[in-house]
Parts: C-alpha cells; structure tokens; sequence
C-alpha cells in the first residue's frame, strides 16, 4: 500500500477529482524525496502544512453540506428528536401487596401501592419534578420501605413507614451505590458521599441523621478505593454479609465477607475474596452461598455441563463462555467455586433468586430470555411478553410472582407482572406521554450461520418495497442487548428504516462479515436495494464499518465514521524482506488495509476527526481520509472529513450531517444538493 501511495503522490493526474464538486485538498509533504509514509506529516498537528490542509478539508466539507439548503432546520429537528433519558422505575411485590413507581403528567414520580385483598390503591411517595426512583428495597419485618431517589445528578435515600406514611429524614448518598436493611429492620446502610474517602454508615430508624456514624472504613481488612461504590447483601440463612464494591461503569471491582452479627455490634471483621474473575457480571445470595456469573473462573478446574434448555432452537451463536458458579460463604475463596450452570449459546447477565428458585436473565439473538435453572444441565424458558430488551427483573418475595421491565424498538418499557411465574400481562396503567410523535413497528432477524441478528425499526404502515433507505449499525456493544430508546425518529420520519446488528457473543473478527451478510439480507427480502444501505457509526470507531464498504462498494450507499479506533485493527503481517524492513503506517494495521490500491472503488464516505475524544483516532481518521482521497477509483462518490480539533461536536450534529449525507445519496428530493 506504501509503494502505490509514493507513485500516486508523486503522479499528479493520479490524484483523485470529484467530479461535481471541486478538488480533494493536495496532501502536504516532508521532502521532494520519496518516503517510507507519504501519511506520517499528519502526525506533525502544528506544522503549517497540515494545518492548512485540515482547514481546507473542513471547508470542503462544510462546502458539500451547505449544498443542503436546509440544514440548519434538518439539525434542530434531529436535536429534538434525539433520545430522552430513561425514566428510572421499581416495582417489588410481597405480602403486603404491589408496590411500584410510575411517573405522571406533571413529570413527578410517585410510589404506589396495591392492596393484596382489596386492590385499593394508595401513594405513599410523590417526588420533585423529573427526579427518578431507582431502588424500592421493603424491610424484611416489611414495616418499612427505603426509596432510592435521583435528583440533578445527586441522589438521597427515603425511609417511609407503611403504618402511618412517616418519613425519615433524607439520607444524602453517593449516586450508583446501594442500599441494605439491617436483618432487625432497625437500620439503614448507605453510602454517604461519593470521592476519596470511601466509607459505609449506618442509620438507625427514629434518630437524627447527625447521629449517624462509619460502619466500614478503609482499613479494616478490606482497602475501599476512592469513588467506589459500596453495597451490602445480608444472608438470611448464614450468619454473613457480603460487600460489594463497584467503580463508575458498574464492575464488580471487589467483593468481601464478614460475619452478620459481628457487623450488628460494629465489630466486623472482613475477608477479601482473592481471584475475582475479571469480568463478573452479577451475583446473589442464595441460603449460605454466594452465586455468581462470570466469564471465566480461575483456579480449579471445572467441567462444564452441556445445558439443555426447554424449546431452545439448535442453531446459536459461538460460546459466550459465561457460566454461573456457587460459593459457600463458609469458605470464600473463588478457588472452591462449583460450576452451577452453563450454556455456551447463551451471554447470561443477571441473576434473581427466590428460596431455591434461581432465575437468570440471558441475551441472544437480539433479545433476552428468562431461564429458570433446574439443574446443572437443564434451563426452562419462561417466555416473555414480546421480545425485547429487560431492564429490570424483580421476583416476588411470596408466591411464583415475577416482575419485569421490558422494551422493545416499538414499545416505551413498561412494568409486566406473572403471578404465577409464567403468563405476563401488563402491571401499570398506560402511561400518557408514552405515545410516539410517529408510530413505529418492530422485528428481529436471526441471520444464517452465526452471523448474528439484526433488529428492525420501521414507521408504522410502510411498505416493503424494497425501495427505502436503511440506516445499518452495530449494536452499541457486542452481544449485549441495545437500547430501544428513541433518537432515530427524524430519520424514520422520511420513510426509512433502522437496522441493528447484534453480533453473536464472538463476533468480533467477523463483524464486516456480518454487516456484508445483514445488508444481503435486506436485499434479499425486499426491505430495502443495493446502494440504499447506509453504514453508520454511531462513536465506536469500528474499522469493520469501512471494511464491509470497501469489500463491497456497490452494496452500501455510503458509509460515515467517527473517530477510527486503532485497538479495532488487525496486526500488520509482515510478508517477505522487503515488507519486514519497511516502516509500517498506522493504516497497515487496519483489516482491509490490502484493498487501499490505486483506483479504489469505494462508495460516498464521511468521516469525523474529533481530538477531544482521542488524539490517536483523530490523527488515524485524518490518514484514512488522505489515503482514500490518494487512491480513489470513485469520482461519483465523495470522500469528506470534519477535523475537529478544539471543540467536540455534538451527537445530534454528528447524526444530522451523516444523515443528510446519506438521504442525499439515497435520491430523497428534499435532500438534493443545490447548485454549485
């Protein structure tokens, strides 16, 4: 690729043109000399060559878009349908009945609760406006109920006595830690603050908040890092609690046992339990043993059961080698972990357990499933209302009840209950801001062979015709479940259609493949055309989106990319002397690095550099750009860059300019470039 690159930069007509719109800015150089990167200058952000080459970059850039008389209104109407937070919710059901949280018109969440034998409904917590309620954690006396509430970024605990809807003083705590109920119901633990000093208290029911103090410091056979997040499980069939230490994105960072009545009397002593897995995705107590879903399990060697899993189809994806293991508290050291359960077709993620009933919430295809483990080799499906995306799972503490909130990419997430474990039907009255400015229908797509699968958006009443434009991506990340919120609307407002793809939990080497086969698909069943499948990135830098568009240009109608991601590429496999003594590009490392030739066929492509977000990727999408204007074969098919070095843009700029682009592409009239 150095060698066709030398010839073309010093062949001036091998430079490429656009045919309609002017010329690709010429590529500075260090010296009249041939070198081993004509790129490398690039790296060079204060020589005065390339900076006047990214100002003249930006300008063609702006120059194209500017075409579209009616950007300024297309990016305030994307700004505004972009994705509203996620209303937080709970929901929990006990002997005391139904008790569950659900926002009004006035944008107030509110508790609520049903009584079992009457269905008489009361409120027992209305909240400020906009603020959420995480957790909804009942006393084990269920005399009381602690609230979680999020409010502008901070966040307080709630006691509320069911008797007479006394409360206790707020509780300021440290936002994404948890709360606990003392087994006596007596007392709180929480978090107070959230920085270097990472500290557990106690609140003790009826007593000023002032007279609150420590429980757990550093120190005290357990190290708390700074800005963890801490909470605690209590056993109710084991004299023991268990710590659990968070960072800022939710992983488990360390676990720790002591004994429950020691902790009573302030005397607790804690064992830190040595060779955490490095990805451990959820845990529960269980009698005396701690259970837990990881990737990996290290020490002992297990062996690992085949699950048969009732009404599972044959075909899935490569393992996702996530297992569940049990511990006994007795002995916590991973090293005596037992495999519990196992299915390599399935990412298990999330585990709720009720007496000797153990759920797990998995994820494939596209959507999750509820198991209910019944042995070490066998799971019972329990089918779920749609398939979609759980956001939250919660089993009734009485009874076969069990609570979920679940989405999908045509429905807002609503509350389902199954009293009896195994019909849902919904729990909450419809919400009334729930209903879509644009009505939209769903489906999800399981690719052949282990391609993955690919969940479809479409406006409501459209027509497959093969003749609209598709927006295709891939899921945010791999083999976790997307979220279905909004932020697509604008584009689905001009008749066009949002494909994500899912990829099979080891995807990831395949993942141009995939796309390459999800556009084949669409084709193939008329949902959309050849030259109407738009890649677009959505901020992983993924070099898989510029390698399905090289591998098949005629396929794709464009593709746009943001900030390429070095740790996406391939290691450069070095091919005889010549290559093993020659100074090898960044681009050398990217996995469709052979197809950069002379005369590359290539389809429209609009990229964004953006320093802010990484210096790295900003340089390597500036050589991508110079690489690809260098050899262009594509003179219909435009190759734009937006160089932001000092400010970032925004994701509802990012997402209008690209859409623009591609609806242009895609022939919309509204979206035709005016003349030059």
């Amino acid at each position: 690729m150095l060698i066709v690159m030398q010839i073309a930069l010093m062949a001036g007509p091998a430079w490429a043109q656009l045919a309609a719109w002017g010329s690709y800015p010429k590529l500075p150089v260090l010296n009249e000399g041939p070198v081993a990167d004509p790129l490398a200058i690039l790296e060079q952000g204060n020589d005065p060559q390339v900076q006047l080459w990214m100002r003249r970059q930006n300008a063609l850039n702006q120059q194209f878009l500017q075409r579209y008389s009616q950007l300024a209104d297309w990016q305030k109407t994307v700004q505004k349908t972009g994705p509203a937070p996620e209303p937080e919710s709970a929901a929990l059901s006990s002997a005391v009945g139904l008790i569950w949280t659900e926002r009004g018109a006035d944008r107030r969440a509110r508790v609520l609760q049903k009584n079992p034998e009457t269905g008489a409904e009361r409120v027992l917590y209305v909240s400020a406006p906009e603020a959420g309620i995480r957790q909804l954690l009942l006393a084990p006396d269920r005399s009381a109920i602690a609230l979680q509430v999020s409010q502008s970024e901070q966040e307080f605990a709630m006691v509320i006595r069911l008797e007479d809807l006394k409360s206790e003083q707020e509780l300021r705590i440290a936002p994404g830690s948890g709360l606990s109920w003392r087994a006596d119901s007596r007392v709180l633990y929480y978090q107070p603050t959230l920085g270097p000093m990472t500290e557990l208290w106690q609140h003790q029911l009826g007593q000023p908040v002032q007279l609150d103090k420590a429980v757990l410091r550093s120190g005290k056979g357990v190290q708390l890092r700074a800005h963890e997040r801490l909470q605690l499980l209590i056993a109710e069939q084991a004299d023991a609690v268990l710590l659990v230490s968070r960072d800022a994105q939710q992983k488990i960072t360390q676990l720790a046992v002591a004994r429950r009545s020691e902790l009573d009397k302030n005397s607790a002593r804690w064992q830190v339990l040595t060779g955490l897995p490095e990805q451990c995705k959820d845990l529960a107590l269980q009698g005396k043993d701690l259970l837990l879903i990881a990737d990996s399990k290290p020490g002992a060697k297990v062996s690992k059961p085949v699950a048969k899993q009732a009404g599972s189809p044959k075909q899935g994806a490569p393992s996702a080698q996530s297992a569940i293991y049990r511990l006994p508290l007795n002995a916590p050291q991973f090293s005596n972990a037992k495999l519990e359960f196992q299915d390599d077709k399935l990412d298990l993620q999330r585990l709720a357990v009720r007496n000797d009933a153990v759920f797990v919430l998995a994820y494939r295809d596209g959507a999750h499933q509820l198991l209910q483990i019944l042995s070490k080799t066998k799971a019972e499906q329990v089918p779920l209302p749609f398939a979609g995306r759980v956001r939250q799972l919660s089993l009734a503490s009485e009874g076969k009840g069990i609570l979920l909130d679940i989405e999908a990419a045509d429905r807002q997430h609503a509350w389902y209950l199954a009293p009896d474990g195994t019909e849902f039907s919904p729990l909450l009255r419809e919400r009334s801001d729930s209903v879509a400015a644009l009505q939209q229908r769903a489906a999800i797509h399981t690719l052949p062979g282990q391609a993955g699968a690919v969940t479809l958006l479409y406006p409501r009443g459209a027509e497959v015709d093969g003749k609209r434009p598709v927006l295709l991506m891939l899921a945010p990340e791999l083999a976790r479940p997307e979220s279905f919120t909004g932020g697509f609307q604008a584009w689905l407002e001009q008749d066009a259609i949002v494909a994500t793809l899912v990829l099979p939990a080891s995807g990831k080497e395949r993942a141009a493949d995939s796309l390459i086969a999800a556009a084949e698909y669409l084709v193939s069943t008329s949902i959309s055309s050849a030259g109407k499948i738009f890649l677009f990135d959505t901020g992983s830098g993924d070099a898989a989106l510029m390698q399905a568009a090289l591998q098949r240009p005629a396929l794709f109608g464009g593709v746009a990319l943001r900030n390429l991601r070095l740790d996406t590429a391939a290691p450069v496999k070095a091919k005889g002397k010549q290559a093993e003594a020659a100074v090898t590009s960044d681009l050398d490392r990217l996995p469709f690095q052979s197809r950069l030739q002379q005369g590359l066929q290539h389809p429209p492509v609009l990229l964004l550099a953006d320093k802010a977000k990484s210096e790295q990727g900003f340089v390597m999408t500036a050589k991508l750009a110079a690489a690809l204007q260098l050899l262009s074969g594509s003179p219909q098919a435009p190759v734009l860059i937006s160089l932001s070095a000092d400010k970032t843009m925004d994701d509802a700029e990012w997402k209008a300019n690209a859409w623009a682009f591609f609806l242009w592409k895609a022939g919309l009239p509204r979206f035709a470039l005016a003349p030059r």
